[in-house]
């Protein structure tokens, strides 16, 4: 299973860099008399994201899917504002979305190469499911729309969390923004889950 994350408000395109020497390595923290370690703790110690390349078959049924949205959205949501959308991308629909990100990098940058744009065509197509998370921030007087955004990136956490209990292989990339997003609505079949 993939995740992905979208925003649908305003700023510029980023890609999120994990760049620290103790990422992948297993922790050396353990439990001991006065701090016992809590399973829940040993999950958050374990949680590594598998390269999409290596995802694959079979993906969530839907009962499992569903599962794992009712945790993923149990997070601090100020006002229960909901600022996150779910969307299930499945099948065919995944070439068209890989198809549509590759000639976005073209116009974007039109000299990258073509090792870029097929990476990017090929995205989202090992994965049998992808789960783009959405997030909507509304104009709110008592709730930042930073607020709002850190709700849904809870919600991405969540869910991977939820993934990774369910021994389920994902991972997360931040994609784009407002204009992404829209385009998905139009150039693709997708399921709102939320």
């Amino acid at each position: 299973m993939f995740i992905t994350v979208w925003y649908s408000g305003t700023g510029r395109d980023t890609d999120g860099v994990i760049d620290h020497p103790d990422y992948n390595q297993t922790p050396v923290m353990t439990g001991s008399d006065s701090m016992p370690d809590p399973a829940a703790l040993l999950a958050l110690d374990a949680r590594r994201s598998v390269p999409s390349r290596q995802l694959g078959e079979p993906g969530p049924d839907p009962a499992t899917l569903q599962r794992m949205l009712a945790s993923a959205v149990r997070v601090p949501d100020h006002g229960k504002r909901v600022p996150f959308r779910f969307l299930k991308i499945a099948g065919d629909a995944r070439h068209t979305l890989g198809d549509f990100l590759a000639e976005r990098s073209r116009q974007r940058d039109p000299h990258a190469g073509e090792a870029v744009f097929e990476k990017d065509r090929q995205r989202f197509s090992h994965a049998p499911l992808v789960i783009v998370v959405v997030a909507s921030p509304r104009r709110d007087p008592k709730v930042p729309e930073q607020e709002q955004l850190m709700t849904a990136g809870c919600v991405c956490f969540a869910l991977l969390q939820a993934a990774q209990a369910l021994g389920l292989p994902l991972e997360v990339r931040p994609v784009g923004r407002e204009r992404l997003a829209a385009a998905v609505g139009q150039i693709l079949e997708t399921t709102a889950l939320r």
